[in-house]
């Protein structure tokens, strides 16, 4: 049982046991299977029985072959362990087929409990509760430990710094009924009684979880005293950013207050909050606010696991505390300034004073103006712009939006000049400098705080609402940030905006009627104004408008995309391709389709500068939310945000920008990767998911594995569809195929040689990166360990590896190259997925995966892709000499599927349409033509190559010589009197080919949808009174027929003809007002005699 299964004498003890099960087996042909893999659960045949205990092994603690008809003759002491329990079990009452159709039945899915059934069992709780453990103390020895009743375990826990107190709180949230208010049955502010009126329980309860217990309690647990030194002893220090500790916050505090760093068990701890309803029942107003506490000394795979999130406080609905949190706040405010002013007593080995201090605060937009004081509504709303902050009030909107990013550029640059594509006004402002903590402190220290409800309406002189609590706490006014705000909250209000916009999705688009008519008002883009149609408005289309066809690709495209298992939602679940819109987007959905799928998605929609500039968007979130970044290169995401924000700008109407647009003007300050946590997920075993069976070998065992590495495997192969290693689950091919996730992509980076040509002597050895699927996965039994290889169709890097001008890698997964080397070790593996490229699908787009297990995390996980590497990063699409001034900027000429307002949607209170007018006063047209193409709308990339910007250009001007070249050859046909043989001029000989000059000729002689739309010009052309005038030359020849056939006109005509042009039209004169003829031009029919 114990020797190798590659010796003789484990076949001999495999044959010996077979031969045993068979003569003590009711049915020979059926035996139990006690191998590693069946595990009792199965009965095969002796053969398959002796292959299988040969490949898998016995289960070695079944030293006494019960199952298979051998009897104990001493029992000896009881074991607790239920798997010998089952040992004992007689081979005649095992029945494997009653004992399948029970596990089946386990397997079925209980009906739900009526809901009569549920409330009895809530209601019964406690007492089923005392009952339970009234048994349990029976079942054990007497004279145990036991509780007896509910109360008293709850005494157990407290002790254990389980505890908790509860504190009530005035319904206004005035007070906290503690301390010198404990006795107190009426609030001494608003006289609001303490409790409610027919009961005797309180109107608001406050948990409080004290918090120094649980932090002495940590380091009680060896393994969680190392992790909390993890900082100090494990980071690495590079200078990059893969951890706060990296931050210069962070250093400031240790130069600050060395006395607190030189121990590296301080705690650095961070406070996040916010609104909750614990009743799940979306409808439901209730607001319940849990605070909760964040260590930063612990690794970033550690930080947001379950057992290190500490709730600090519980504060109870139904309303939200709002400005008034610092009341609630009071108690841990309290417990942090004694952490950091004298510390706590704990017990590691040795005795030692743990101190700790407050980092900052994480929270999203609403709960940052709560927990900072700042009032984040309004005009003035961004927190760090404060009183210089450009907002704008839309008339027709109705809501305030803060442009003007302009004034972040460098003086000087050419965007501030750019009147026509921002607001009509040129910038010349300056980026304000957010306060710090010290000149906000001198700023606040004078406000006086009344909290309650009945004082919030109270007369505010600034902005600022309260001076915030934690201002008490001795260093925090020396924090550069205090408060930090979620990027995924910015990120997904931001990605409901803008993929909103583009849908033109209901109640998300931030294009409409109003939006259009503020484009009038501040006048700007007046080619987007609404045109009334019939009844209903018609919005022309703008640059960021996709037609319906534009609308399906893009559904279609992100309706096809597969994701690896734990990546993020099914991606086919977000998208309804029926009604062309995204539906049920999480933060986290949001986080991944802006980050990754919405750059691909749109690559062969949209105009090519609106296009570029949304990427530039999403990448910049990507960049921010790496695993590492290094400062060095801030400055440069910070211009490249700038740039970003100032084109959206150029495209976007003015209702786009939002708060949460500006916000991430100033996601730079922060310097700091507070999303560093959300790579990370916790490692749970989840049930279904496959259990890892990669060993970790002991580096002392390293002779040991040699010699049976050097023994070689078995002959038998085990063969899987599904593996679970290195933190990720891998699929085959064909097992991807069937499923709707995609685990079959894989990339290794290996070491290769690199030379110029085959006489390079000097070859270059550097690392790279190889893509491909796997399609074989097997596990490799070396008796004592197994190692697991996965058999791989590689992508050859020569022809099926590119990256485009974005920085996108893309991959062609049908040019297999490296055929004799498709085996690689599971251990070596990094996930990837492929995305089809819809510019051009042969070509696949690769995308890093996460790992969905993060129990074993090294040097390298900590590692992204390098910013500045991308060369994405640092261009712009617009150039100095782009026609800013074109129309064409904001106006899409290749589709005129615009948005049709209905008048119930449109009409405004008083039942009266909106005028839609333009500044001048003037009313737009009520009706429009399509705007007619008149350029070449294609070009063969194989005959020209041509710059992307100067591309439209190109094709106006080519269409422009192309028109005129018909017209030339036409003339030329029409001169020839019919001639249907006639052939191109001599001087167009090398250019027209014979046959396409008589197919133009036959066009223009012969066909008769041509002749008829001919003659219909000419009659068109010929009721005009005036003569078709063209080209300067024709109006200089209208000049002389009318200086030639008229006498001089007298001054008091030409002066009142002149005032009549200057004000916009002709002002009818009597004949006899200055004794002369009215002016009159020539016409057709009278030739040159006046009328």
């Amino acid at each position: 049982m114990f020797a190798n299964r590659l010796t003789d004498e484990y076949n001999e003890g495999v044959n010996e046991f077979i031969r045993f099960a068979v003569e003590h087996a009711e049915d020979p042909s059926r035996i139990i299977c006690p191998c590693l893999q069946c595990c009792y659960s199965r009965k095969v045949s002796p053969t398959e029985l002796k292959t299988h205990l040969v490949c898998y092994g016995i289960d070695q603690s079944y030293t006494c072959w019960t199952r298979h008809g051998e009897t104990r003759e001493e029992f000896g002491n009881l074991k607790d362990d239920v798997g010998y329990a089952l040992n004992d079990v007689d081979t005649n009452s095992y029945d494997g087929n009653r004992f399948d159709e029970m596990a089946a039945v386990l397997e079925e899915d209980l009906r739900d409990c009526p809901d009569m059934f549920e409330r009895m069992m809530n209601d019964a709780e406690k007492p089923l509760y005392d009952d339970l453990l009234t048994l349990l103390k029976d079942m054990l020895p007497k004279n145990n430990e036991l509780p007896n009743r509910t109360y008293e375990a709850k005494q157990v826990i407290r002790s254990t710094g389980m505890g908790y107190k509860k504190i009530h709180a005035c319904r206004n949230d005035c007070i906290l009924f503690w301390k010198e208010y404990e006795s107190l049955r009426v609030c001494p502010k608003c006289n609001e009684s303490r409790y409610k009126k027919e009961y005797s329980t309180p109107e608001k309860v406050l948990w409080y979880f004290p918090i120094k217990e649980r932090f002495r309690r940590m380091y009680n647990n060896a393994i969680d005293a190392k992790n909390l030194t993890w900082h100090a002893d494990e980071r690495i220090k590079d200078g990059k950013l893969r951890h706060p500790a990296d931050s210069p916050q962070w250093r400031k505090i240790d130069h600050e207050y060395p006395d607190f760093a030189q121990d590296a068990r301080n705690l650095h701890l961070a406070l996040s909050t916010n609104g909750i309803n614990p009743h799940g029942v979306q409808r439901s107003s209730h607001s319940t606010w849990p605070v909760m506490l964040v260590i930063y000394n612990l690794p970033p795979w550690l930080c947001m696991k379950r057992k290190y999130m500490m709730l600090s406080m519980l504060i109870s609905g139904p309303k939200q505390p709002g400005n008034d949190i610092d009341v609630y706040l009071t108690p841990l405010i309290e417990d942090l300034k004694q952490m950091w002013e004298t510390g706590i007593e704990v017990y590691r080995r040795e005795s030692f004073n743990l101190r700790a201090m407050l980092f900052g605060t994480i929270s999203d937009f609403s709960a940052y103006g709560n927990l900072s004081g700042y009032s984040t509504k309004g005009q003035c709303a961004c927190p760090i712009c404060e009183d210089n902050t450009h907002w704008m009030q839309l008339e027709n909107y109705k809501k305030n939006v803060f442009l003007g990013h302009c004034r972040f550029l460098p003086p000087g640059h050419r965007y501030r000049g750019w009147r026509k594509a921002f607001n009509g006004k040129r910038e010349d402002g300056k980026a304000p400098l957010p306060l710090t903590g010290e000149q906000l402190f001198e700023k606040l220290k004078s406000l006086s705080n009344n909290f309650g409800k009945p004082f919030a309406g109270e007369l505010v002189t600034n902005r600022w609402k309260k001076r915030s609590i934690f201002f008490e706490l001795p260093y925090w006014k020396e924090l550069y940030v205090r408060h930090f705000l979620d990027v995924m909250h910015i990120e997904k209000n931001l990605f409901d905006g803008l993929i909103g916009t583009l849908l033109n999705m209901v109640g998300k688009t931030k294009d409409g009627l109003n939006a259009r008519l503020d484009l009038l008002k501040l006048g700007i883009r007046t080619e987007l104004r609404p045109i009334k149609r019939g009844k209903r408005t018609y919005l022309p289309p703008a640059c960021y408008t996709l037609s319906r066809k534009e609308k399906i690709k893009f559904s279609k495209n992100l309706h096809g995309v597969k994701v690896p298992e734990g990546y993020s939602s099914n991606i086919k679940n977000l998208v309804s391709v029926k009604d062309l819109k995204l539906k049920g987007l999480k933060s986290h959905d949001c986080h991944v389709l802006m980050e990754n799928l919405v750059p691909i998605c749109i690559r062969s929609i949209l105009p090519q500068k609106v296009r570029r500039t949304i990427t530039k968007l999403c990448l910049f979130f990507k960049a921010i939310c790496s695993k590492v970044i290094d400062p060095g290169k801030l400055p440069k995401l910070q211009r490249e945000i700038i740039l970003t924000l100032c084109e959206l700008e150029m495209y976007f109407p003015p209702s786009f920008f939002d708060i949460m647009v500006h916000l991430t003007v100033h996601l730079y300050i922060v310097e700091e990767v507070v999303e560093f946590c959300t790579d990370y997920m916790s490692n749970v075993d989840s049930i279904g998911l496959l259990k890892s069976r990669h060993l970790n070998i002991n580096p002392d065992s390293v002779s040991e594995r040699l010699r049976w590495l050097a023994n070689g495997p078995s002959i038998h192969v085990l063969s899987y569809t599904g593996y679970l290693i290195n933190g990720y689950t891998f699929y085959t091919k064909e097992q991807d195929d069937q499923s709707t996730i995609q685990n079959s992509g894989v990339t290794l980076v290996a070491e290769a040689m690199h030379v110029s040509s085959a006489n390079d002597r000097n070859p270059i050895y550097a690392n790279m990166s190889y893509f491909g699927v796997i399609e074989h996965i097997w596990e490799l039994d070396y008796s004592k360990f197994c190692v697991p290889v996965f058999g791989c169709k590689w992508v050859d890097n020569n022809d099926g590896f590119q990256i485009d001008d974005l920085g996108f890698m893309q991959v062609d997964l049908n040019r297999e190259g490296y055929k004799d080397e498709p085996f690689i070790l599971a251990s070596q593996a990094q996930q990837v997925f492929y995305v089809a490229d819809p510019v051009d699908m042969k070509w696949s787009i690769v995308i890093l995966s996460n790992k969905i297990n993060a129990n074993n995390i090294d040097d390298q996980d900590l590692e992204d892709t390098d910013v500045e590497d991308d060369p994405f990063f640092g261009t712009s699409q617009l150039h100095e000499s782009d026609p800013v001034d074109d129309d064409d900027l904001y106006l899409r000429d290749d589709h005129d599927e615009g948005i049709f307002i209905n008048p119930q949607v449109m009409a405004s209170p008083n039942g009266e349409d909106p005028p839609l007018t333009s500044p001048n006063g003037e009313v737009p047209p009520n009706t429009t033509t399509k705007k007619r193409s008149r350029g070449m709308t294609t070009m063969k990339k194989s005959a020209f190559d041509v710059d992307e910007t100067r591309k439209e250009y190109i094709l106006k001007s080519a269409g422009k010589s192309h028109r005129q070249f018909r017209t030339t050859m036409g003339k030329y046909v029409r001169d020839a009197d019919g001639n249907i043989n006639l052939k191109p001029p001599k001087k167009y000989e090398n250019i027209i080919r014979e046959a396409d000059g008589l197919v133009f000729v036959k066009k223009r002689t012969e066909d008769k949808s041509f002749l008829k739309l001919s003659e219909e010009n000419r009659k068109r052309a010929s009721k005009c009174p005036y003569p078709y005038r063209k080209s300067r030359a024709g109006y200089r020849g209208v000049e002389k027929d009318i200086i030639g056939h008229f006498r001089p006109v007298p001054h008091p005509i030409s002066d009142r003809f002149r005032t009549s042009l200057k004000s916009g039209g002709l002002i009818a004169m009597p004949l006899n007002e200055t004794g002369s003829e009215p002016v009159s031009f020539p016409t057709k029919e009278t030739g040159s005699e006046p009328v």
